[in-house]
């Protein structure tokens, strides 16, 4: 659950900074922004594993040359497991929430900010009186399917952790897998995935609540 507040945020606070126009190479910086996404998840985890290896890996290398511990295992330490998941799934998917942020932003008539500039509006009165209700829906679109998305993790667990240390990593999909083709406890992997399934149909009925109210409120 920690994925989807934390890729929403990096991802408007990217749409924020590459939506501006004084930005040189903003092209650029906005293909590398969104290059993770267009990777295959199988590729990104078997590269992150080398990059993260305690014994070949580059993090744990410099981080040693700073002082800190010779033998780093992010991925094999059950307080660092999870959050290092997070960190890759968030890595990975930035890029397409930052794009969606950013066709939001240039949807926003760029007169508002020159009225709100002249009545003296600060920076934050801006974005919060101007921007943040104009990326309502774009808004609710984001979290809704970040939250989805945490649902489904898979690949990047399969491949770095198999669910562990000590099952600290494991994620539900993760779980009917094992469930199924580990344990062959098909019954209780088909009771999992059902949960599963109403999990994701709560937040899509969630959303088409939200989606339907703002669309009152304008005909309003």
């Amino acid at each position: 659950m920690l994925y989807a507040p934390i890729v929403v945020i990096i991802a408007l606070a990217f749409a924020l900074l590459l939506n501006r126009k004084d930005l040189k190479f903003v092209g650029f910086f906005r293909t590398c922004m969104f290059l993770p996404f267009v990777i295959s998840l199988t590729v990104a985890a078997i590269a992150w594993q080398f990059i993260l290896s305690p014994s070949l890996g580059l993090i744990p290398y410099w981080v040693s040359l700073l002082g800190g511990p010779s033998h780093l295992d992010l991925l094999g330490t059950r307080e660092t497991s999870m959050a290092t998941i997070v960190f890759i799934t968030v890595w990975k998917n930035f890029g397409y929430f930052m794009v969606i942020f950013l066709a939001g932003l240039q949807g926003i008539s760029a007169e508002l900010y020159e009225a709100a500039s002249l009545d003296g509006a600060s920076a934050w009165q801006k974005f919060r009186y101007i921007t943040l209700p104009a990326l309502r829906p774009t808004f609710n679109y984001v979290v809704i399917f970040g939250l989805i998305g945490s649902f489904q993790v898979f690949d990047q667990v399969f491949i770095l952790t198999s669910g562990g240390p000590a099952r600290s990593t494991e994620t539900i999909v993760y779980r009917i897998y094992t469930e199924a083709f580990g344990n062959g406890k098909l019954g209780y992997a088909s009771a999992l995935s059902y949960v599963l399934l109403i999990m994701t149909l709560i937040v899509g009925l969630i959303q088409l609540y939200t989606n339907n109210k703002h669309e009152k409120e304008e005909i309003a």
